[in-house]
């Protein structure tokens, strides 16, 4: 790997604390396997390489990784130009440098830019902001939009990621959200749905289980989570390569 910004080796050193916070239940190894591919795509991408083909190897969680580094680097734009078909993971990525520097997400003009290429990818940032913010319990902030769209993908994300810190453990999760406000429930359970199919690591009765505390909020996150699995597809990119 090249010479990397102190941003990004900031972070590097201080990365094995993600295993630590993530809990016990019947996705632990399955997060952890994520988690870890996540690192190998923050630790390995240089944004001096065209060679991209190690990446789409690994699993999608890698180019979330490429991200938060480009976005650590001053390379964001640049890589969503040469990678277009993985916008979707490299704006979680960029929510993840928001989180870390405790800021809120892209400017208007900026996001409007890129719905205009991306249409609607860059929510993803609040996304990954969230996930961050909750899995790091860091103070993060969403930059919120009239309609307050992005808090809702805000909480989407910390869904995602009470479901690393608990495991898939459907009883643990439920009492979570209990503590986090009946308003925030449905995008939480959102996210929750979206990370137990995404990440996985559950059988069917453990996902029986879940489905029966998050009702219809989980089964969106499921569906949305299964849209990108398709979209990220090798058939689907028109790449030969397993992403």
């Amino acid at each position: 790997m090249s010479e990397v910004s102190e941003a990004r080796a900031r972070f590097l050193a201080g990365a094995e604390r993600a295993h630590a916070l993530l809990g016990e239940g019947p996705a632990q190894a399955r997060c952890e396997a994520a988690v870890a591919t996540f690192m190998t795509g923050v630790r390995r991408w240089s944004p001096q390489s065209d060679d991209f083909g190690w990446l789409d190897e690994l699993e999608p969680f890698a180019w979330e990784g490429v991200g938060l580094a480009a976005a650590l680097e001053g390379a964001f734009e640049s890589m969503l130009a040469r990678r277009p078909d993985r916008s979707a993971l490299m704006f979680v990525g960029l929510g993840w440098s928001h989180a870390l520097a405790g800021e809120g997400g892209a400017r208007p003009d900026e996001f409007a830019a890129w719905q205009e290429c991306f249409d609607d990818d860059p929510w993803l940032l609040f996304d990954g902001q969230g996930y961050a913010s909750t899995l790091l319990r860091r103070r993060s902030r969403s930059r919120a939009q009239p309609d307050d769209v992005a808090s809702t993908w805000f909480d989407q994300g910390c869904g995602r990621a009470l479901y690393y810190l608990h495991g898939g453990r459907a009883s643990a999760l439920e009492w979570a959200i209990r503590g986090l406000g009946r308003a925030r429930a449905p995008a939480l359970w959102r996210g929750i749905g979206v990370a137990s199919r995404f990440t996985d690591g559950l059988d069917e009765s453990e996902r029986v289980a879940l489905r029966e505390h998050g009702g219809e909020h989980l089964l969106h996150g499921e569906r949305l989570a299964q849209r990108l699995r398709a979209r990220l597809s090798p058939r689907a990119s028109g790449d030969t390569s397993t992403p």
